[in-house]
């Protein structure tokens, strides 16, 4: 098979990988001796590295393009990676306070913090550096509704303001407004600027965020909106019920039939699950599987569908779940919930491709909910609370040895996100940051 890239001029190869992170990078490096030329290449590290605040150390010299070792840059990430994983198995973090912000406008996807307070004015954080920055303030042309929401998603920011959108991409490390989403009686229209409609319908909205899109539901109608190619789009489907709109970062799930419900993704793929509305509590997705968790007659289960493969679904019993998650590369699945006596809370590692399960007592009867958050391949996160208010205990667990490497009380508070870089934590009006990037 002819290569489409080893044939082109460098100069033009070395432009196309400029468009590529770290790990499109070192994969690239391993196709053959050709592309890793490409994307070993000094300038192409240096630039990732340098967004990052990384800086190389490294006291050696490898010429731009050799096989064995890769540059010196990359060598530099590769390190800071290392180090970054070596901080979350010894708690080691660095933690920074922003004050003045409102608990349901705040979120952040890693890379950037948002949020807003009384003023109505819109800040954004750089999260890239070692400590977070503020990098814009955004002035919505909506003045006159309060700001309900802020949403994240590959590369775009969501406001919302009564039930209407305004919709920001990111260009660099800034936001700027790319156009809105009125509600005009039970149905969306895109505009370039907010204007009042006058009339914006009966009945209350149900919305989620799936990937490239946000999926609204009103009364019988789901509107798909997706904000891919310089453009948003919106389509609209007609669904069963109007008031089941469940999701994860794959697909929204809605109900289209007496025992079906369906997920659409952004670009409105959709796969049927045979399972009736009313027993289905929640889903979770990657590129090879779907989880659902089913509960029937006071029994809970997780089935897995294979939704790539078109295999068989498997099913894994459960008792009195209080949360879980899936792996977001790897065929993990992490829950915890009540033993069959309802007298411990058990974290349950699932390898679902070998059907084998470990089971850790986590030694907490008080357990009423859970939040998991899988950092990196190795390691997984737990946060609990005892009642239905705020967290206040937290575990890290270590997925190759299957141990807890520590555990303990957390100021209680309320999670906005946790990824390998940061955690980042809302008391009331301040906003906690947890660095680990070293």
């Amino acid at each position: 098979m002819e290569d489409p890239v080893g044939n082109l001029p460098v100069e033009i190869a070395q432009e196309i990988f400029k468009y590529l992170g770290a790990t499109d990078l070192s994969n690239c490096c391993r196709v053959n001796k050709q592309w890793r030329s490409y994307a070993n290449g000094a300038l192409l590290w240096r630039h990732i590295c340098e967004k990052r605040g990384i800086f190389n150390t490294d006291d050696y010299y490898s010429e731009d393009g050799a096989l064995e070792p890769m540059v010196d840059w990359a060598h530099a990430y590769m390190n800071s990676v290392r180090r970054r994983y070596d901080n979350w198995r010894k708690d080691s973090k660095s933690t920074t306070k922003i004050n003045s912000c409102y608990e349901t406008g705040t979120c952040c996807d890693g890379n950037t913090l948002v949020f807003t307070n009384a003023s109505r004015l819109i800040f954004v954080y750089d999260m890239s550096r070692k400590r977070p920055f503020c990098v814009q303030t955004i002035i919505p042309e909506c003045n006159d509704k309060e700001i309900l929401s802020l949403e994240i998603t590959r590369g775009h920011l969501l406001v919302r303001q009564g039930d209407c959108f305004a919709v920001y991409v990111k260009t660099d490390r800034r936001y700027y407004l790319k156009g809105h989403l009125l509600r005009m009686d039970d149905s969306y229209v895109t505009t370039q600027h907010y204007y009042d409609t006058g009339d914006e319908g009966i009945g209350p909205i149900r919305y989620c965020i799936v990937d490239q899109a946000i999926c609204i539901l009103i009364n019988h109608s789901l509107f798909v909106c997706s904000l891919a190619y310089g453009r948003i789009e919106v389509r609209k489907i007609e669904v069963v019920n109007r008031t089941v709109l469940l999701h994860d970062n794959f697909r929204a799930y809605v109900v289209t039939g007496e025992k079906t419900v369906t997920g659409f993704d952004w670009q409105l793929n959709y796969e049927d699950f045979p399972v009736p509305a009313e027993n289905m509590i929640s889903f979770r997705s990657n590129k090879d599987i779907t989880v659902g968790l089913v509960s029937a007659s006071n029994t809970y289960c997780y089935v897995i569908w294979y939704v790539r493969y078109g295999l068989k679904p498997k099913t894994f019993p459960t008792h009195r779940p209080f949360g879980f998650e899936l792996h977001p590369k790897n065929n993990i699945l992490a829950s915890v919930a009540l033993d069959k006596f309802n007298q411990r809370s058990l974290l349950t590692i699932y390898l679902i491709e070998y059907g084998v399960q470990y089971e850790i007592d986590l030694n907490d009867t008080s357990i009423a909910q859970a939040k998991l958050y899988f950092i990196g391949k190795d390691l997984l996160y737990i946060a609990t609370r005892s009642d239905w208010g705020i967290y206040n205990y937290q575990y890290v667990l270590d997925l190759k040895t299957m141990r807890i490497l520590y555990d303990g009380e957390m100021t209680p508070t309320n999670i906005i996100s946790v990824d390998s870089k940061h955690a980042v934590y809302n008391h009331g009006d301040v906003i906690e940051v947890h660095t680990y990037v070293a």
